[in-house]
């Protein structure tokens, strides 16, 4: 799914590839910017409707699972971004040195409910000050939708193409990540960033973030 974040017919954008059971409202105390921007999220089908031709330069940030997804997105639909940042992700999301622990994701998969989202939820915001102030922006996605997203992933991280190897122009560690491991963060993109910069922050970005202008720099 996409949602326009600005839509102004600027001649650059900016895709955002959010992570796991996000949707748009995550992104609502963003500062305005002169680019348009696109929201992705719900990636239990990477196909969209929406039209990017024309646009003459196209920049990603990506967040958690959304690095993976926002790279065979790309992939798919022959796009080469000008810049790509990701945020508190890697491109291998289901991995036991570089993302996620593959039993963490099944045992996530297997017990998501109501409960087990909201102390999900505390642990990806820092704990329970940092849920608090990012409940305005939690998703309000079913437990349903988002399980069947997360089954989508695990099986499209399953089926990467042999010699799958990329690389990103910027990659911002969480220092403070809950879900997903710094160490996990930092032995992926030794080999697959330009540049490396570590934030004191929990797994959630964007209360530490509030430019899109600030994370592409």
């Amino acid at each position: 799914m996409h949602s326009w974040i600005n839509n102004n017919g600027s001649s650059s954008v900016i895709l955002v590839f959010l992570g796991w059971g996000a949707d748009a409202r995550c992104l609502s105390r963003m500062e305005p910017t002169a680019f348009d921007v696109v929201a992705f999220y719900d990636y239990d089908d990477l196909h969209t409707s929406v039209d990017l031709s024309c646009y003459t330069d196209i920049q990603v940030i990506a967040w958690s699972m959304g690095v993976f997804n926002a790279e065979c997105f790309l992939n798919e639909n022959h796009i080469t971004p000008s810049r790509k940042v990701a945020i508190a992700g890697t491109c291998l999301p289901v991995d036991n040195l570089y993302g996620l622990l593959p039993d963490i994701c099944q045992g996530t998969l297997d017990n998501w409910a109501d409960a087990t989202r909201r102390k999900f939820s505390m642990r990806m915001c820092g704990g329970r000050q940092g849920f608090a102030d990012a409940l305005p922006l939690m998703s309000d996605r079913s437990v349903d939708n988002q399980k069947t997203e997360l089954s989508s992933i695990m099986l499209r991280a399953k089926q990467l193409p042999a010699g799958y190897d990329v690389t990103w122009n910027k990659a911002i560690i969480s220092t403070a990540d809950l879900i997903f491991l710094p160490d996990n963060q930092r032995r992926y993109w030794q080999s697959h960033a330009t540049a490396i910069v570590e934030v004191d922050m929990p797994h959630f970005p964007f209360l530490a973030f509030s430019s899109f202008d600030a994370i592409l720099q």
